[in-house]
């Protein structure tokens, strides 16, 4: 960092399209509600600020994939107004950055399969095929091992009615 002399590191998508500044000094502007903006303002780096990473399943009519994605709100708030019924594969509470280079690791390594959702919301580029689904969540078990299904509870949402979780040994 230029103001304070911190080393640190950040992906140049990062830098680049959220515009991201120094994790210490706070160069970048807090505005926003982002997940970024959220760590800044609890004075903590991406390194520490807790969130989700999701695996999860969308279902309407005959169209069915997965998402995955990260959010520092409960899978429930995060799709509260889903056009879809939505089943949870997993989920994993770790730090912002961790989940990030993970989400960016299954995009990738999956990018042959990504799906192009019939309805369009905010992640609809972070899809895939539903055949996928053995694949992907072998690659986060192997990353995180068993995720907990604890994590869903409290889920507030009255207007998700078909939020479905899967047992976490499966």
């Amino acid at each position: 960092c230029k103001t304070c002399s911190l080393t640190f590191s950040m992906t140049p998508q990062l830098h680049l399209t959220v515009k991201l500044g120094c994790p210490q000094c706070r160069v970048k502007s807090v505005d926003g509600d982002n997940i970024y903006s959220k760590a800044i303002k609890a004075g903590l780096t991406y390194e520490e600020y807790p969130c989700n990473l999701y695996l999860v399943e969308f279902n309407k009519n005959s169209e069915q994939f997965l998402k995955i994605g990260v959010t520092t709100n409960t899978v429930a708030q995060r799709f509260c107004k889903s056009k879809y019924a939505i089943t949870v594969h997993c989920l994993y509470k770790l730090t912002i950055s961790e989940a990030l280079d993970q989400e960016r690791s299954i995009i990738e390594e999956f990018k042959n399969s990504k799906y192009q959702p019939l309805i369009k919301f905010k992640g609809q580029t972070e899809c895939f095929e539903f055949n996928s689904l053995t694949n992907i969540k072998n690659v986060l078990l192997a990353r995180n091992g068993q995720w907990d299904s604890s994590l869903i509870a409290g889920m507030p949402c009255d207007r998700l009615n078909n939020l479905k979780v899967l047992d976490t040994t499966t």
